[in-house]
């Protein structure tokens, strides 16, 4: 191995004793997970450990980063900062020793063990989401254990993403520092970051799409994706919530209908508030009734062609915002910001629909409340006042 080379491998149980193996390769930096080679042959290990091998100080160190490919792989790419920036002279962790004892947490570990909690209160899409922030923060830290991290590693992340080609919009920094402040807090790492240290951004205005537009999509749709929108539009729910919406959901006697977890398909509402049960109205849930006709209630009221939950509403509702020609931003989201503010001009007050919309606080609800006051008979009332010293119109002789 060369000198300033960190290899990936696996520590596995061969034959009753421990062993390192490398790690199966499958080009381009990238790994099978759980396959090592065993005399040249790849083999497949349940539950192996990621340990890395690398030279320190003319001492071969072999160093545990943990059971999960993804951690093991930022580590691995930390390290080879490190190699490199003391082949340059430079050295990282000023005052420490090389070789640091085990009880110190990694960033490898902790991102390790943060995967595994979001595994168990998180949808896979979310955590997803979540581990994508976290990467790149690792990937713009040179630090190698958490007590390591300092407001300059948030800062330095914060540039990187400033950087970034295409360029992040200033709320997009935001909420990825927002993110990642979240994940050391996990691991009690706290007030980091200044005031003035926070990305500004500008509130976007609340978008809802108009009568007009709700009108030719459904023109250009399908009978089966009317339905599809009408039920977006007559609930809020999040496009989550009506790929797993199952005819148990609907509530006849009571005109109901309740977002709750599917066990069945690994699937439950983003946050707790998210359980809860929604009005629903009678003509759409005449027509859900003669759908759901004799069949069993567990099934998917908008199943895909293979009986699984659908993940294509986006495209299809894209497709039809197409044929119709629209020129507005088309996004299943905008369906749920059309049901609130709809909810607001109806008068259905802000902790209630907080609570039909399953939010954890009103700060969303007031946005939306803010953007429905300004186009309200009152607000146009003042704003004629305002005018009220306008000379009329001089016409010409």
């Amino acid at each position: 191995m060369a000198k300033n080379k960190v290899g990936l491998y696996l520590s596995v149980a061969i034959a009753k004793r421990q062993k390192y193996v490398p790690i199966v390769s499958t080009g381009n930096n990238k790994y099978k997970a759980g396959w090592g080679f065993v005399l040249g042959v790849p083999t497949e290990f349940p539950n192996p450990t990621y340990v890395l091998r690398y030279t320190d100080n003319s001492r071969r160190v072999w160093e545990t980063v943990g059971k999960e490919l993804d951690a093991a792989l930022v580590a691995k790419k930390r390290r080879e900062q490190i190699q490199a920036a003391r082949k340059a002279g430079l050295e990282l962790v000023a005052g420490q020793p090389t070789i640091v004892p085990m009880e110190r947490k990694t960033i490898a570990q902790a991102v390790s063990e943060y995967r595994a909690e979001l595994t168990m209160t998180k949808a896979q899409r979310s955590i997803s989401g979540y581990m994508f922030e976290v990467n790149q923060f690792t990937a713009s830290c040179i630090k190698l254990h958490m007590d390591e991290i300092k407001r300059e590693d948030l800062l330095r992340f914060m540039q990187s993403l400033r950087n970034h080609s295409p360029r992040y919009a200033p709320r997009t920094i935001y909420n990825k520092t927002m993110a990642i402040v979240t994940f050391l807090n996990r691991n009690g790492i706290k007030k980091l970051l200044h005031k003035s240290d926070w990305p500004k951004y500008a509130e976007k205005q609340v978008e809802m799409y108009t009568d007009e537009e709700i009108t030719a999509l459904l023109a250009s749709s399908s009978a089966e994706l009317q339905l599809v929108i009408r039920f977006f539009l007559a609930t809020g729910c999040r496009d989550g919530e009506v790929m797993h919406a199952c005819y148990s959901d609907l509530n006849y006697a009571k005109r109901t209908f309740t977002v709750q977890a599917k066990p069945q398909f690994e699937w439950s509402p983003k946050t707790e508030e998210g359980t809860r049960a929604i009005p629903i109205g009678d003509g759409l849930l005449a027509e859900l009734r003669i759908r759901q006709g004799d069949g069993g209630a567990n099934r998917l009221i908008f199943p895909a062609r293979n009986g699984g939950p659908e993940g294509h509403f986006l495209r299809m509702v894209q497709d039809a915002a197409g044929r119709a020609g629209l020129t507005c931003k088309v996004e299943l989201h905008k369906f749920r910001k059309t049901y609130a503010t709809d909810q607001l001009r109806e008068g259905t007050d802000p902790p209630t629909l907080r609570k039909l919309l399953g939010h954890k606080d009103l700060t969303v609800i007031l946005n939306y409340l803010a953007t429905v006051r300004l186009d309200s008979p009152a607000a146009r009332a003042k704003a004629n006042r305002a005018d009220r010293f306008a000379q009329p119109a001089i016409v010409a002789g």
